[in-house]
């Protein structure tokens, strides 16, 4: 940044949609800002492979993430995880969770605290 400002990062979709990631983003002066592309098909391809080998072979599995470092892409990353790891669950009630707005992202929590008191 040439000067102090605030930034958007936004998601433009494959049908041409774009999607606000996160708004009023403050930066100082002189601060560097990146951005990357990961395929979300391939990450998930790539937590299954590692979750079933994990299960195989009779290990424990854990995902470490710095989120105070990747504030934006780290949480996405982290949701895609916990929907792979409970599949069968998100498989089950995905239209109970849809109308719960439970949001992976915000970890299994968000799950846990969203179900709360509701029948399933």
């Amino acid at each position: 940044m040439e000067k102090a400002g605030k930034v958007k990062i936004s998601l433009k979709k494959a049908d041409g949609s774009v999607v606000v990631l996160k708004d009023n983003l403050a930066l100082e002066d002189k601060e560097v800002i990146d951005a990357s592309f990961m395929s979300a098909k391939a990450l998930k391809s790539f937590f299954e492979k590692e979750i079933s080998d994990c299960a195989d072979k009779k290990l424990m599995m854990s995902l470490h993430m710095k989120a105070t470092m990747m504030k934006v892409s780290d949480p996405i990353i982290f949701g895609h995880c916990v929907k792979v790891f409970f599949k069968d669950v998100f498989a089950k009630y995905e239209k109970v969770f849809a109308d719960l707005k439970v949001n992976p992202n915000n970890g299994l929590g968000d799950v846990y605290e969203k179900i709360k008191g509701h029948p399933l």
